[in-house]
């Protein structure tokens, strides 16, 4: 009987360790893996941000030296943000109406 209560006791010792453990893991799981909405919407802001200014430093360029650094920022290795702004400047650049 005793022996019984003893292997009870130490079965009820060890669930208890893994129900602590799964849920320090699973707490731990969620912490590294789940991002606050606002971070990861400001974070896009803040690269938005930087793209367009790196666009807008160009500007006091020439416009063939301006349309050829433009070209290089679209390939394919440009972060995605910086390739938009990028794109949206060549785009601005080919519609400008030449000076009679």
């Amino acid at each position: 009987m005793k022996a019984m209560a003893n292997l009870q006791g130490s079965v009820w010792k060890y669930a208890r360790w893994l129900v602590a453990a799964g849920l320090i893991g699973a707490a731990l799981v969620i912490r590294f893996h789940w991002q606050p909405p606002g971070d990861s919407h400001e974070h896009l802001h803040a690269e938005e941000a930087r793209a367009y200014a790196k666009v807008e430093e160009l500007s006091s360029l020439p416009v063939q030296q301006r349309w050829q650094r433009l070209k290089q920022m679209v390939s394919p290795r440009s972060p995605t943000v910086e390739r938009v702004a990028a794109r949206e400047a060549l785009h601005s650049l080919t519609h400008l109406k030449p000076m009679p």
